[in-house]
């Protein structure tokens, strides 16, 4: 949790239009699916494609199994917002037409298919984009949850609460550390007042 920021909402449409070569649906997918639903890289690993595609559609809500939660004693359930139900559908449709889509297989696969991407794959993928855009400071794939957690707060008129829950974290100690004010902020406060 610590060095990594979050993206600002003109970084996170800068990189989401960015991705590239054979993988970029699905590398879209997952970075906005990251921005827009606030699990942890490797809950976002864990996910198959049935817990996102249902009758044919891409669901409303996604779940995340207690076994694939560091620890937490239950599953963890988030709404999907417009721009990911997009993004994963625009992948699961490649994957549907390359005969790929099969309901227990990784959402997110790997070259060979049979397994998701590691997190330290998800990583250089990031880092990729993230260096191409020229974004600067500590970026890495835990700035995808950092990026929710301050849109949820902005959005949510300050409701520390709102984003626990949605973080699944279980004390709101833990939360603040998420929506720390960086130093640019804090200078801009200053100088308002």
């Amino acid at each position: 949790m610590q060095g990594c920021r979050p993206l600002t909402d003109e970084e996170m449409r800068q990189v989401a239009d960015s991705f590239t070569g054979r993988y970029a649906l699905r590398d879209r997918a997952m970075f906005v699916a990251g921005c827009k639903l606030g699990f942890r890289i490797s809950e976002l690993l864990s996910l198959r494609v049935k817990d996102v595609w249902q009758f044919g559609r891409v669901v409303d809500r996604v779940t995340v199994a207690r076994r694939n939660r560091k620890g937490k004693p239950s599953n963890h359930t988030v709404a999907l917002n417009e721009e990911a139900q997009m993004a994963l559908a625009a992948w699961l449709w490649e994957m549907a037409e390359k005969g790929h889509l099969e309901a227990n297989g990784p959402l997110f696969r790997s070259r060979n298919g049979k397994r998701a991407i590691s997190r330290r794959q998800a990583l250089r993928v990031f880092r990729k984009v993230f260096d191409e855009n020229q974004l600067d400071g500590p970026l890495g794939t835990h700035s995808l949850r950092k990026s929710f957690a301050a849109l949820i707060y902005e959005n949510s008129g300050h409701d520390l609460l709102a984003v626990q829950r949605l973080l699944g974290h279980a004390k709101v100690s833990v939360t603040q550390r998420y929506l720390q004010s960086d130093q640019e902020k804090l200078d801009e406060l200053v100088r308002a007042i």
